[in-house]
């Protein structure tokens, strides 16, 4: 092998290694100052893709999580707010048991619609006042609004809304039948929702003596046959007729007053019942008869049987002119109701009293239109109160399972995040013992090679003299 002084090879090869080590050397630096593995693309194109969109997902996960955690705070806002309607609409309840009492007075019943007036403006209040971010959550609003609980687009969870409004508030889809064929309903007449509702049948209705089969009681019968498979209702209502004036007379057996089949009779009867003793005989047959009687404003006889039968009236002879009742039959009416609003059809809904068509929420039955005043009015609130304490229990509970769902959406984000975090942390982050490992090797390499440079050049330069020197 030659020995030569101006040939450097191996000086620039030394070189090449001492600047690669620097280089390397570096990084080591720079990812244990910055405890990632990758501060450039360059470290690892593929990593840094990877780590962006993790990175993505993290933060847009972080904000999710914060998300729902508002969407927890509405749904327990709005859920306080109902759990007020529903304490304000149990004492209404209170109170209108109260006003059912036959004991009480008509002023007592006014001192208590009072509160009740005063109950329902509260509740009103209520529904106004409970927002979230001024946003109404049970004044009833039209929409429900999202909650974005997901780091993607679309990943998201309808908050319910709730009506709590007076006016809505217990109403129900509900129609009150006009006056029912004699016949009553006869197959393919009358269908609910599509349902067909089977022919009345005297059967129906124990209690009235004529047209049984056409009477309020048998509609409402047929019809709740079907409630399962319409989820809609009937409920029979008082029956009510009133006679004209009273002319007065004897009633005896060529004047007899036949009520539901009953004779009213023996009897003298006074010009306009001055004496009430027409309304006192019909009332002491009232257990036969199902008819009650009382006076009119105009002074006639109101009659009215309180189970919906039939009030059948036939007079002989003089009976008409001396009580004011005429011959005939009167059929009570029913009132079909449903939770949501309902469809009428058939080939002759007219037979029920009803007309073709859609029925739907009427105001006539909402907690606003409660009105104690009268003993049958209490009884008819406590059916409107009943049903607005279900509606509050069933927004309560969609409220509940709505929190619930976020909870769990919050704990499933949670879990995710850390996984992700953790996922990429393997990616992008340093590891320092093996940087401090690497870091160390190459500074023993930088000062190896440092040494073995000073030398190889100093023995080239050495073996070149003494060759000199001994020719």
């Amino acid at each position: 092998m030659g020995i030569k002084v101006n040939d450097t090879a191996r000086a620039r090869q030394m070189q090449r290694n001492m600047n690669l080590n620097k280089l390397l050397l570096s990084k080591n630096f720079e990812r244990l100052s910055s405890g990632l593995r990758i501060n450039r693309a360059s470290d690892d194109a593929a990593g840094l893709s990877i780590s962006s969109r993790i990175d993505s997902q993290v933060r847009g996960i972080g904000q999710a999580m914060r998300n729902a955690g508002d969407g927890v705070s509405a749904a327990q806002t709005a859920d306080a707010g109902l759990n007020s309607v529903t304490e304000n609409l149990q004492r209404m309840r209170e109170l209108a048991v109260q006003a059912s009492n036959g004991t009480l007075t008509g002023s007592d019943r006014k001192a208590i619609q009072s509160e009740i007036d005063q109950l329902t403006d509260e509740i009103g209040s209520i529904g106004e006042r409970t927002t979230f971010n001024g946003r109404k959550l049970i004044g009833g609003q039209a929409d429900s609004f999202s909650l974005q609980v997901g780091a993607n687009s679309n990943e998201t969870v309808e908050l319910p809304n709730a009506d709590v409004r007076v006016n809505q508030l217990g109403s129900a889809p509900a129609v009150t039948s006009s006056s029912l064929g004699a016949n009553g309903v006869q197959a393919g007449d009358l269908s609910i929702n599509g349902v067909n509702i089977r022919a009345t049948q005297a059967v129906d209705d124990q209690v009235s003596t004529v047209q049984s089969s056409g009477s309020a009681i048998a509609v409402a019968a047929a019809i709740n046959d079907s409630t399962a498979s319409t989820g809609v209702s009937a409920i029979v209502n008082e029956t009510g007729t009133t006679g004209g004036q009273i002319a007065g007379g004897a009633l005896d057996s060529q004047n007899q007053l036949v009520i539901n089949g009953t004779a009213v009779t023996g009897l003298q009867v006074e010009a306009g019942d001055a004496g009430d003793s027409l309304i006192s005989a019909i009332n002491a047959q009232a257990d036969l008869t199902g008819v009650t009687a009382q006076r009119d404003r105009a002074g006639g006889v109101a009659l009215s049987a309180q189970d919906g039968r039939n009030i059948d009236i036939q007079a002989t002879g003089n009976a008409e002119a001396i009580t004011g009742l005429s011959t005939g039959t009167t059929q009570g009416t029913v009132t079909v109701r449903g939770d949501a609003q309902f469809d009428v059809a058939g080939a002759d809904p007219s037979a029920a009293g009803l007309s073709a068509g859609t029925v739907g929420s009427t105001q006539a039955t909402a907690v606003n239109a409660i009105d104690v005043t009268t003993q049958a009015g209490a009884n008819d609130a406590l059916e409107t109160i009943d049903r607005a304490l279900e509606q509050v229990t069933s927004q309560r509970s969609r409220f509940g399972a709505t929190q619930n769902r976020l909870e769990s959406t919050i704990n499933n984000l949670s879990n995710t995040s850390q996984n992700l975090q953790e996922s990429n942390s393997r990616i992008r982050d340093a590891d320092f013992a093996k940087e401090a490992s690497e870091l160390l090797r190459r500074q023993i390499l930088e000062q190896a090679q440092i040494s073995i440079l000073g030398q190889s050049n100093k023995l080239s330069k050495q073996s070149a003299i003494k060759l000199l020197g001994g020719a």
